[in-house]
């Protein structure tokens, strides 16, 4: 395929010749998938050498030979089809991973959106408030009235439908039971509903058909309380029983799959009574087998929070053993029916000038305190249609003398009523 081609007068100015090949050759190379008739591009190649050469063999000097064979080429010389077809399929995958990620971020951002609007629509659609007619008001004594007004909004349809709205005044005792399964502890809690009372009237007639239609529907209500409730105590402990009352509003939708709408407003209630319990001397005696004997005596067992009360306390040890300490503990009980009694130690502490006694006889007055934010004892009988079972809250001072024999341990319990209006009858002794 090769031609040969004569060139006479080769001087320096061969470089023109060779630059032309370089054309050519080039030319060739930058097209892609090119397919070139042989014999047209060798007869390019000759016309532009001869041309040259025309202009450099005017002296008729001796020529010389010179042999090109031209390279055919083609567009795959470096990739090859399936090269190609892998690059396109990866650059298309990369730009369809590309679009989708795109896609969806605006779709997650569209969602995120559309709930933010739900859910402020679904806050100004619905609302309960309870507004008492003395405003601000949450505290309240056992025997007052409690009035006020329900109001619903329905700002969001223009007919609200409801199987059932209830507005009811409600006081819940919880408390923890514990149980050894096992080897192992558990505890549960529970709740007891101590009273519950309908503060706007059931629908009786046409029940799932209540049609509210936009705008505020109120529902004025009035309930006395009752002189025996029991107060709202707070937890000491999380284990610790405690009551609580509030005002509970419940929308109830006639369709199961629609969430129902529930509000309560939490009220405190204080027991009062207005007669003091009656005062007496407490005492106790106990003889143990090692022959101490411990006799000790409250005075007034009603005691008020905040004030002090006096333990007379007699001590005979005719063998002289050895008394490590006495401690008193302040105890509060919680008698819930027949399932539970909690006892809580609200103090316990060493009495002074008791530590390490061998005296044979022993005979001390002390001064203790009542601690300041307890609820007075009360009795309250709880609401069951099967059983009528007390909820009793009272107290107790637990005096221990600690032998150092611990067989020798006496322990000595004094019932105390805790009563706010302890303080008159107080002055008058």
């Amino acid at each position: 395929m090769g031609n040969k081609i004569s060139i006479s007068n080769y001087n320096f100015q061969n470089s023109i010749i060779i630059s032309t090949f370089i054309e050519v050759e080039q030319h060739c190379h930058s097209s892609i998938d090119f397919q070139l008739d042989i014999n047209s591009e060798i007869s390019i190649i000759n016309n532009t050498v001869l041309s040259h050469m025309r202009n450099l063999n005017q002296n008729k000097q001796p020529t010389a030979e010179v042999t090109y064979q031209p390279r055919i080429g083609s567009g795959d010389s470096h990739l090859t089809k399936r090269t190609k077809i892998i690059l396109i399929t990866i650059t298309s995958l990369l730009i369809l991973a590309g679009v989708t990620i795109l896609i969806v971020s605006v779709s997650l951002r569209q969602a995120r959106s559309k709930s933010t609007d739900s859910n402020a629509r679904k806050v100004a659609k619905w609302d309960i408030h309870c507004r008492f007619d003395d405003a601000g008001k949450i505290q309240y004594l056992a025997g007052d009235v409690i009035s006020g007004t329900i109001e619903i909004l329905n700002n969001g349809l223009p007919e609200l439908k409801l199987k059932s709205i209830d507005a009811t005044l409600v006081g819940e005792l919880d408390y923890t039971t514990e149980e050894n399964i096992s080897n192992r502890s558990t505890s549960s809690k529970h709740t007891l509903v101590v009273f519950e009372q309908w503060l706007i009237p059931r629908p009786v007639t046409n029940p799932g058909k209540i049609i509210l239609p936009l705008g505020n529907h109120t529902w004025p209500f009035s309930i006395r309380l009752d002189h025996s409730l029991p107060p709202s105590i707070k937890k000491v402990n999380v284990s610790h029983p405690s009551i609580q009352y509030f005002i509970r509003v419940r929308m109830v939708r006639p369709e199961w799959y629609l969430m129902n709408l529930n509000k309560e407003f939490p009220i405190i209630i204080h027991r009062f009574s207005s007669s003091p319990a009656k005062v007496m001397a407490v005492e106790a005696e106990v003889k143990n087998r090692k022959d101490i004997q411990v006799y000790v005596k409250i005075s007034k067992n009603v005691v008020a929070p905040g004030n002090k009360f006096v333990l007379d306390m007699e001590l005979d040890n005719p063998k002289g053993i050895q008394i490590h300490h006495i401690s008193a503990a302040f105890i509060q009980i919680w008698d819930i029916g027949d399932t539970k009694t909690e006892r809580i130690t609200l103090f316990n502490m060493h009495l002074e000038d008791t530590q390490r006694m061998r005296s044979k006889r022993f005979h001390r007055s002390f001064e203790l305190y009542v601690p300041l934010r307890i609820p007075d004892t009360f009795s309250y009988i709880l609401p069951d249609s099967r059983f009528r079972r007390p909820l009793v809250l009272h107290y107790a001072l637990r005096v221990t003398v600690h032998a150092s024999d611990n067989f020798s341990e006496i322990e000595l319990t004094l019932p105390l009523v805790v009563t706010k209006t302890i303080q008159t009858v107080t002055d008058e002794y």
